[in-house]
């Protein structure tokens, strides 16, 4: 009996380690909120993320894993193309201008830290603070 229950115990602890001290991406998820970093805003909401500058520039999904939170872009806001579009239609678009589209639909690892989230963006580590 004695070992049944430290079994019980050591997998209740395992789990509480796992997802207490992690962000999760449902209702209550602490990562859900506007972050600014001078005049670009990422918004997070439910697993969903959102860049923007002065315009939407990328969107996608986003998921964790302890402190890690990593984005994939499914869509690119391009003006020429009339609002949000995929990869591949972005990629047959006749006024893409040849651009290369797998920069804008990297993944992206952030670093979460109290109010804080560091994103690697094109080569530049940017320092979001929650509002």
């Amino acid at each position: 009996m004695a070992k049944k229950r430290f079994g019980t115990t050591l997998a209740a602890l395992v789990f509480a380690a796992v997802f207490v001290g992690c962000p999760n991406t449902g209702a209550n998820d602490p990562l859900n909120g506007t972050w600014s970093d001078d005049g670009i805003r990422l918004i997070l909401n439910n697993g969903r993320w959102e860049l923007r500058s002065n315009i939407p520039e990328k969107r996608g999904t986003y998921s964790v894993s302890g402190n890690t939170v990593t984005m994939t872009t499914s869509q690119v806001y391009f003006v020429w193309a009339g609002g949000w579009v995929t990869q591949s239609q972005a990629e047959n678009h006749p006024d893409s201008g040849g651009m290369n589209f797998d920069a804008n639909f990297a993944a992206l690892t952030c670093t979460v830290n109290g109010s804080t989230l560091q994103v690697e963006i094109k080569d530049t580590l940017r320092t979001f603070t929650k509002n």
